[in-house]
């Protein structure tokens, strides 16, 4: 009995959907090409231990290699050379060494280790699993490395601008600092700043001049003098306590305010005299001409010498007069029935102290409380005596002045208040001191009548001192000042520019090494860039010389997909 097989209608379908498929191209994404090699068993259960083997035997024929200009990178990249890249290298020693033995094998024995090594690479699929591997690790992790150093790079070169721009801007502002201050020193900030600090003093008397002159032509300032001194005059005249003497208020603005304007003239038109560095604050002429005449030896009619006596000159000189082998010293003081040498220690009364309220003598400074005349060295009465230029020099008689100008404001100050308070108001047009202004009739003073003005007319003259002060405290007029009474101060002054100037400099020459590393940077970005792109086209390379090996494998062609281009 003959047996009858039944064949089943999907049989035929079946078969033409496997010719259908071994037709189609084979997409295989990158990552998954090692897993498919794994999954159709076209790997050895022995890779990794062939694959570690075949590499440590790769890197010691690569170190082999003859010297060859194509071999010069390799020796570098030996770890990351593909099965590619060792056909690629086993080509070139073909091609330098063609020759072969009877039997097929290369007379080159290089060669021949290469060839031996070729083949036991192809073995059991071992160079498909090594590339697949190769290629997921450069797509995976090589490129993401090599974009956060691209990354990293770029950052720098914005921080570096960053640091150039406020170092050149920084540069600016110290330049700008730079020149005000030689502006308001009125120099021009060339290489030796001392020698054109110490020219601008011949200008210092021109300035105090100036400054005098300003106070003597300003109207609003003696209006409010005169009203200050109305207002002092008659309190005093009808307060409760009206015996004494009337002390004169604001002496030395009063006086600056009563100077002849051809006084000052001869400041402002004269030549100005030779620069001359400044130095220390000495002794006085009157004190030097003291010294000077007790070192000299004593005439024979002075007081006759004694044990306990011992003269300056003794004092200097101790080998002249035997002082060393314990003779008797002596002291010369002086004629002493001579006035001009005694103190007077009288509360005003006794001749030759100046009355209070009574203008202040040529030969001496601002009149005090009590009649006292302060004097001191070298300042209000050792230089020029009633030259009121000279005097405004010295420390003292400049904050006497500025005492007047703050004195005369607080009373303007307290005016413009009072008026802007009706109850003061009000109690002040009841006061004593309005009553007797306008029982005075046509006889009362202007100066007093003042008093009762209201806020329009105290504005211009709190502005005026206000002006004064300012001009008092100039900059530049202080820094002369200070300078001229001290060596020191100069030096100081001119560290100071002398700093602003090489914060300039500093800055400029940070600018310019921000830009040198911006530079380098920027190198070393566009070298990145092309390691990035060398990475890039080794990739792509990698994948598709992965896809031809791979097509004898699945009998149709086969394309490794998701590798990113050259150009991303």
């Amino acid at each position: 009995m003959a047996l009858r097989f039944r064949t089943t209608p999907a049989a035929p379908a079946q078969a033409a959907t496997t010719q259908l498929a071994k037709g189609q191209p084979l997409d295989i994404a990158y990552q998954n090409v090692y897993t498919w090699l794994v999954e159709n068993r076209k790997l050895a259960s022995s890779f990794p231990h062939d694959l570690q083997e075949m590499r440590a035997k790769l890197s010691t024929a690569i170190d082999q290699l003859p010297t060859f200009p194509e071999f010069e990178q390799t020796a570098q990249e030996k770890d990351s050379l593909t099965y590619f890249d060792c056909m690629h290298i086993f080509d070139i020693l073909r091609e330098k060494n063609p020759q072969k033995t009877l039997i097929g094998s290369f007379t080159d024995p290089i060669v021949r280790e290469w060839s031996t090594l070729m083949k036991a690479y192809t073995k059991s699929n071992l160079h498909l699993g090594d590339s697949a591997q190769r290629l997921t690790s450069l797509i995976s992790a090589d490129l993401p490395a090599q974009r956060k150093i691209l990354a990293k790079q770029v950052r720098e070169i914005e921080e570096l601008r960053r640091k150039e721009d406020e170092a050149l801007s920084a540069s600016k502002r110290y330049e700008k600092q730079f020149e005000r201050d030689c502006g308001e020193m009125g120099v021009q900030g060339r290489a030796d700043l001392k020698a054109e600090l110490v020219a601008q003093l011949p200008a210092l008397p021109s300035m105090l001049a100036k400054f005098l002159k300003t106070l003597v032509d300003d109207e609003s300032l003696r209006k409010a003098v005169s009203m200050y001194r109305g207002c002092v005059t008659h309190i005093s005249r009808h307060g409760s306590d009206t015996s004494g003497p009337v002390e004169a208020p604001l002496p030395i603005l009063a006086e600056v305010l009563a100077l002849d304007p051809t006084t000052l003239e001869k400041y402002l038109a004269a030549p100005q005299p030779p620069a001359a560095p400044p130095s220390e604050p000495s002794a006085s002429p009157a004190i030097l001409e003291v010294v000077s005449s007790s070192t000299e030896a004593p005439p024979p009619s002075d007081l006759p010498a004694s044990a306990d006596s011992v003269t300056a000159a003794d004092t200097t000189a101790p080998s002249a007069q035997g002082g060393s082998d314990g003779a008797a010293l002596q002291i010369d003081w002086g004629d002493l029935t001579d006035p001009n040498l005694l103190m007077s220690w009288d509360d005003g009364a006794a001749a030759g102290a100046v009355p209070a309220g009574e203008a202040v003598p040529s030969s001496a400074g601002p009149l005090l409380a009590g009649g006292v005349v302060e004097v001191e060295s070298g300042e209000l009465a050792g230089e020029g005596g009633s030259d009121i230029v000279v005097r405004l020099g010295a420390p003292r008689t400049r904050r006497a002045l500025e005492s007047d100008l703050l004195e005369l404001l607080c009373f303007l100050e307290q005016r413009q208040m009072e008026m802007g308070d009706s109850q003061a108001a009000a109690l002040i047009s009841s006061s004593l001191l309005t009553k007797s202004v306008r029982q005075s009739g046509p006889s009362a003073s202007a100066d007093a009548s003042d008093v009762l003005a209201g806020p329009a007319v105290l504005a211009p003259m709190r502005a005026a001192i206000q002006r004064c002060l300012s001009a008092l405290h100039e900059r530049r007029l202080e820094q002369l000042l200070l300078m001229k009474s001290s060596q020191r101060y100069t030096e100081r002054i001119t560290a100071e520019l002398e700093q602003s100037r090489e914060h300039s400099q500093r800055m400029v020459r940070r600018a310019e090494q921000m830009a040198d590393l911006g530079r380098e940077a920027q190198a070393t970005l566009a070298r990145e860039t092309e390691n990035l792109q060398r990475l890039l086209r080794r990739g792509r390379k990698l994948a598709d010389d992965l896809g031809l090996a791979m097509e004898a494998l699945a009998g149709r062609p086969c394309h490794v997909v998701g590798v990113p281009a050259a150009s991303e």
